[in-house]
């Protein structure tokens, strides 16, 4: 909304009256957490106003990604409310970009001239936003802003004992993969981004984003040093940092997060999280399972499935069956079921990423389909997004279980020619009991998925801190009753 004194004509028998606009302001939910910056020096911003010809560089107050405020004389300087900007230069952390802004807004500061004023920043070309989000970031949180080797952030993994299946501590050929990946993912921001913690030298968190769909960014892992004094904060931060990247990509329209049951710190404090933020077509919070069987001899049967293009029937399945926000934030459209965007995206940084359909069909029609998920090794560090998925036109049809069969016998002679030791599968806690008699088990237990619409990020990150301090202060109380015993 705007507010403000517009400007007032006044029309009498001696003619009109034009009244000058005091003030006006342009109010807008803050898209992102802003970084107060007025201490630091190495934050300014250089311009020249169209109505003047000398150019002004100013220290800059307050930064984000799509917006600046700085001071300035009045006396000197003319900025009224509306006037472009077309040929701003950012500097911050010792690199410059450039940038188009107009001017939102000003303000009084004191009884003098200087007065504030509010820059809306135009889109920036994405290196340049991905230069801006990485300054940010360090400057949000010092202890994230050198740079650490992934061999360091294994090491903490190792020592900590989160394990991951797929990446075995003990197989060499797992932190090779895992490190090459990480590299490729350095080179491209908009895929993905780590945050390591680390405080007097020492590594003691890690976090890391990654885009698992064109328009969703997930927060794939989170982990804070035990006996670490400020675990909590560090914690907040990690994840902040993440979702706030995330969230500041012009092109992310959903924030994922997931968790297993099991685990219970991530469980105590996203399962009272998420509850309180399901709003009806803006979030979810759903279980499955991610399955394994192995790689062994399998009868598929008598039917074969065969590869298609035609993904009209799944769909509408799907549409029937699955949470809205949930077929969005998959890529489960007719646009980009196939992962289009993604795969040019992911492709464009040396990566993989792709979507493939086999069904069955008989002389009913389509009776089946296997939605194959293929990912980069490495990217996720339990490789979640390759995997395959079953679905029935019907299950509880007389030829459910041939179709099945054939589902999953092509899925294993696929994951065989690949070398592959085993086939790793997600389904809603619902479908479990379909595939667990074809040999499919859960050995992780079941994992949580909460997704939001970029809409309420702020709402996850209030909801977040409340909850760690809330955490924080219990734990501060029950450390003193020892002390006191």
């Amino acid at each position: 909304p705007t507010e403000g004194l517009s400007t007032v004509l006044a029309s009498s028998p001696d003619g009109l009256v034009l009244a000058r606009p005091r003030s006006a302001t342009q109010r807008e939910r803050r898209g992102s957490l802003r970084m107060p910056v007025a201490p630091l020096a190495q934050v300014a911003i250089s311009f020249a106003s169209p109505l003047q010809s000398m150019e002004r560089y100013v220290t800059v107050l307050d930064l984000q990604p799509n917006g600046i405020a700085f001071a300035f004389d009045s006396r000197e300087t003319v900025l009224p409310t509306g006037m472009h900007l077309m040929d701003a230069m950012l500097e911050i952390s010792g690199k410059q970009i450039p940038l188009r802004a107009t001017v939102q807004s000003t303000s009084s500061m004191n009884a003098g001239a200087m007065r504030r004023c509010g820059l809306k920043v135009a889109p920036l070309h994405e290196s340049d936003r991905f230069t801006l989000l990485d300054a940010l970031a360090g400057f949000l949180v010092p202890e994230t802003r050198d740079p650490v080797s992934f061999d360091k952030v294994w090491q903490l993994f190792r020592e900590e004992e989160y394990k991951f299946p797929d990446y075995p501590f003990d197989d060499p050929n797992a932190a090779a993969t895992l490190k090459k990946s990480q590299l490729l993912l350095q080179r491209a921001p908009g895929i993905g981004k780590s945050f390591a913690y680390s405080t007097g030298g020492t590594l003691v968190g890690h976090s890391a984003g990654l885009r698992v769909y064109s328009g969703t960014w997930l927060g794939m892992h989170l982990l804070v040093k035990q006996g670490f004094q400020h675990a909590a904060e560090a914690s907040l931060q990690l994840v902040n940092l993440g979702w706030d990247y995330g969230e500041s990509q012009p092109d992310v329209q959903f924030l994922r997060g997931m968790w297993r049951v099991a685990n219970r710190w991530p469980a105590r404090i996203y399962g009272s999280i998420a509850p309180k933020l399901l709003r009806e077509g803006k979030s979810y919070l759903l279980a499955f399972h991610h399955l394994r069987r192995p790689v062994t001899p399998f009868d598929s049967g008598t039917l074969r499935p065969r590869e298609t293009r035609n993904h009209s029937e799944v769909l509408a399945v799907l549409r029937s069956s699955t949470h809205p926000i949930k077929l969005l934030s998959d890529d489960l459209t007719d646009d980009e079921f196939f992962l289009p965007t993604l795969s040019a995206r992911f492709a464009a940084a040396g990566l993989h990423r792709a979507r493939k359909l086999h069904v069955v069909e008989t002389e009913r029609g389509p009776r089946g389909w296997l939605i194959t998920e293929e990912m980069s090794q490495g990217l996720f560090w339990i490789d979640l997004y390759s995997h395959y998925r079953f679905i029935l036109a019907d299950p509880t049809a007389p030829d459910a279980p041939q179709v099945l069969q054939a589902l999953v016998g092509h899925a294993i002679e696929e994951q065989r020619s690949q070398g592959k030791t085993f086939v790793s599968a997600t389904a809603p806690v619902e479908d479990m009991p379909l595939l667990e008699p074809y040999g499919f088990t859960d050995p992780g237990g079941t994992l949580l998925e909460f997704c939001i619409h970029r809409s309420m990020a702020r709402q996850a990150t209030s909801q977040l801190v409340t909850t760690l301090d809330r955490l924080a202060v219990r734990s501060s109380l029950n450390s003193s009753r020892r002390n006191e015993h």
